[in-house]
């Protein structure tokens, strides 16, 4: 548990053998649950910065690889959950070429070009 509270004494300089101690460990997990290489890189990086930004939720009973393991899985979890919050959602090209062409001046011309019902219910209640 050494490590832990040396981070939280003097961050910069700990954070870093955080990071080389345990990186490894967690691109070989992110690899096997991403089966992709830029994908698992990403998640990584994130887990340790949501890691060493919430020191103080880390349990001195649990092993700061399990901890820093369940991070990963939750954050890979909520990235199947919803793509639309990691804008990820794929999106069919001709619909783009067929809207890079309309006027999205005017409240009305969004409305008209575009597809999505929920935000022509939220656009048509907003006060102008």
């Amino acid at each position: 548990m050494g490590l832990i509270s040396d981070i939280r004494q003097d961050l910069d300089a700990s954070a870093l053998q955080l990071i080389t101690e345990y990186r490894d460990r967690l691109f070989a997990e992110a690899v096997r649950l991403c089966a992709d290489m830029s994908a698992a890189e990403d998640l990584v990086s994130r887990t340790l910065d949501k890691a060493i930004r919430n020191l103080e939720s880390h349990r001195k009973e649990s092993s700061v690889f399990g901890w820093m393991k369940s991070i990963m899985l939750n954050l890979y979890r909520n990235d199947n959950r919803s793509p639309v919050v990691r804008g990820t959602t794929p999106v069919d090209p001709s619909v783009l070429e067929e809207r890079s062409e309309a006027d999205w001046t005017t409240d009305e011309e969004i409305l008209r070009n575009s597809d999505c019902e929920v935000l022509r219910e939220v656009l048509q209640r907003l006060d102008p």
